[in-house]
């Protein structure tokens, strides 16, 4: 039942499954956290009451109808939340704790191997950059969210083959990473080269390390370069400008800076000025979510628009919607990830109110830290060589694959897509194989005898 599970949990989540994911999300968290013995936790447990009351008051105070946007935004993100918080209970042994998560990570190396070898026939074929997604579909991000994952698994044989050298893992890391430049999604380069450059810095600062990061840098470039010349004199370009707009702090004409800055900047200059729509926001799914945009009736003409009919937000309508609709993409160029107007941490912020956010942000990084100090505590009282690395690879990746979510959640709307789940179903198994705080007193005292 154990590996049946991860099966099909890889198998939904890097196929054209995933497409029916968002609709049975809860019946799937339910049945994940019942096979691998996940129960509700006292963050969550938090959350959710301080949500029956914040939420509400975002209609009161804009004077907006309870919408389905709200419905549909809190259906798919909080059983997302729900996971994450969520607590291991040791109750069940017979579980073999310390060798899931390198099971899924392995499924998942084969499933999405299949895909990227097809995904490099496309592209071969059709010469056009979103045409690289293999068995993943173009539901959703489409190739963009295949390289998220693509990225997750570079940087998990990236660290297995710093620790221990091989040409298996040397090989696997190599392939991932040219399967990450070629989903073509520019920002996400980036955002990864900025992960490993904060981890790093902040931890494992040395000369040896940064000649590993440019390294990394140069094979980047080139294989953008070999594989897709325009997409990287685009990238190029974007960032130049992005740079130079930036430096000279000139956010004079909104139309010159990428739409997703734009963004950011209605949402200082609007809710800066209204407190309660600063603390309360305007209601889940009513500003920039995915959510948001797929009920306006304009961004995706789906089944759920069809059933209860399109909705435009005041404030979406306004300073949302306005930067992302049909007659702007009708323009050759205008797509681009930077002129994407999404951002879970905006939305977050926008849709549920700073309080919630607030809330939101410091059980998440509660939840985090407790797992990665429990991976130092396993590493640092082991007495297996073999096993203390083990906790020490699995740490490292959280931290280099936190800070590119954290990143992504920052700059796409990351918390509503699937690719989500991968990282946070990796965490969850990681998470099994702490011992419990018992186990390592006794190693402790034990330790302290000798």
């Amino acid at each position: 039942m154990i590996q049946l599970g991860l099966i099909c949990t890889a198998v939904i989540l890097v196929t054209i499954f995933r497409v029916g994911l968002v609709i049975i999300y809860p019946l799937f968290v339910i049945v994940f956290c019942y096979i691998f013995n996940f129960r509700l936790s006292v963050g969550f447990t938090v959350l959710f009451f301080f949500s029956l009351v914040l939420l509400p008051l975002a209609f009161v105070f804009n004077e907006q109808p309870l919408m389905f946007n709200t419905v549909l935004s809190i259906y798919i993100i909080y059983p997302v939340l729900f996971l994450f918080l969520s607590r291991y209970s040791h109750a069940r042994r017979e579980i073999e704790e310390k060798s899931l998560h390198k099971r899924f990570i392995k499924y998942l190396t084969i499933i999405m191997t299949f895909n990227n070898l097809i995904g490099v026939v496309q592209f071969i074929i059709l010469r056009y950059d979103d045409s690289f997604t293999g068995l993943y579909g173009t539901h959703g991000t489409g190739a963009h969210g295949l390289g998220i994952i693509n990225g997750l698994l570079f940087i998990n044989y990236f660290i297995r083959f710093k620790h221990n050298p091989r040409w298996g893992l040397l090989f696997l890391m190599l392939f991932f990473l040219c399967s990450f430049v070629m989903s073509f999604f520019g920002l996400a380069l980036v955002l990864l080269l900025a992960s490993f450059l904060l981890y790093y810095f902040f931890f494992q600062f040395s000369i040896g390390n940064t000649l590993k990061f440019g390294s990394l840098v140069f094979i980047i470039l080139v294989v953008l370069f070999l594989t897709s010349s325009k997409t990287f004199t685009y990238n190029y370009n974007t960032l130049e400008n992005t740079a130079i707009m930036v430096s000279d702090q000139d956010f004079s004409t909104e139309t010159e800076m990428p739409r997703k800055l734009t963004l950011f900047y209605n949402y200082a200059t609007v809710f800066a000025s209204d407190a309660k729509l600063f603390l309360f926001g305007t209601g889940p799914g009513t500003f920039n979510s995915r959510t948001s945009f797929l009920l306006n009736g304009d961004y995706s003409n789906n089944l759920l628009v069809n059933i209860v009919g399109a909705n435009e937000p005041e404030y979406a309508a306004e300073y949302a919607y306005s930067l992302w609709n049909s007659s702007i993409l009708s323009i050759q160029f205008n797509d681009g990830t930077r002129n994407q107007p999404f951002s879970s941490v905006l939305a977050f912020l926008a849709e549920y109110g700073f309080l919630f956010s607030l809330i939101l942000l410091i059980i998440s990084i509660r939840k985090f830290r407790h797992v990665l100090k429990g991976l130092h505590s396993a590493a640092e009282f082991s007495t297996n060589a073999v096993e203390r690395r083990g906790f020490l690879v699995n740490r490292e990746f959280l931290i280099v694959a936190g800070l590119f979510v954290i990143l992504l959640l920052l700059t796409n709307n990351l918390i509503e897509n699937t690719e989500i789940l991968v990282f946070i179903i990796v965490m969850k198994l990681m998470e099994m194989t702490l011992p419990r705080q018992r186990e390592l007193s006794n190693l402790a005292f034990t330790d302290k005898e000798q």
